[in-house]
């Protein structure tokens, strides 16, 4: 189970880091991917406790 977290995880910044060199001057969308991103690692310690 956690090996597919981490897989998704994976495949999720492969996405995240590609976009950013196509939206690299977007700066509000950096922040919305680095909320995301935050919120997501802040949430997962919970469901693994």
């Amino acid at each position: 189970m956690f090996l597919v977290v981490i897989r998704a995880c994976l495949q999720n910044l492969k996405i995240i880091f590609y976009n950013m060199r196509t939206f690299q001057k977007n700066h509000l969308w950096v922040k919305t991917v680095f909320f995301f991103v935050k919120r997501h690692f802040l949430v997962m310690p919970e469901s693994t406790a």
